[in-house]
C-alpha cells in the first residue's frame, strides 16, 4: 500500500479536511455505491492511498464443490515519505545549525590566517600608547 500525496500537510494539529467517509451511507442512490464512484472519490482527495503492485492468482474451486468466493490478501506497508509544511521554530533550528557549523569553521580559519599575519609580522603594527 502506497500513500499518494497532492498536498503538503500542516507541521501542527490534526488534518481534518478529509474526516468524511467515502461511502455516503445515507444515500438511496445506487450509484453512490459502485465500485467506480467510490474508487473516484477516493482518488480526488489531495492525500489517499492505493495498492501498488498488485498481483493476483485466481484459483477455481474443485469441481462439484458448493464453496463461497474466498478473497484472501496481504497488504504490505513499506516506509513512505510524507511531506509537510515545516514550521518556524523547525526552520530556525536548521538554520541555526548550519549557521553554527559554518561559523566554528570561519572562525577557525579567521585565527589561523590571524597568527600567520602576525606571527610572522607581515603587517607591520605601531602600538599605541596611552596617557595618563
Amino acid at each position: 500500500m502506497k500513500l499518494s500525496q497532492r498536498v503538503p500537510l500542516y507541521d501542527r494539529g490534526i488534518d481534518t479536511r478529509f474526516n468524511f467517509p467515502v461511502i455516503n451511507g445515507t444515500s438511496l442512490d445506487a450509484n453512490d455505491f459502485s465500485i467506480r464512484s467510490i474508487l473516484e472519490r477516493n482518488m480526488a482527495r489531495n492525500i489517499t492511498t492505493f495498492l501498488a503492485p498488485v498481483i493476483q492468482v485466481w484459483t477455481p474451486a474443485p469441481a462439484g464443490s458448493s464453496a463461497n468466493f474466498e478473497f484472501d490478501f496481504t497488504i504490505n506497508f513499506p516506509e513512505d515519505t510524507i511531506v509537510y509544511y515545516s514550521g518556524f521554530w523547525e526552520l530556525i533550528k536548521w538554520a541555526w545549525v548550519q549557521y553554527f557549523s559554518v561559523l566554528v569553521i570561519f572562525i577557525y580559519i579567521i585565527r589561523r590566517i590571524r597568527e600567520f599575519v602576525f606571527g610572522n609580522r607581515i603587517v607591520n603594527v605601531v602600538p599605541e600608547r596611552q596617557y595618563g
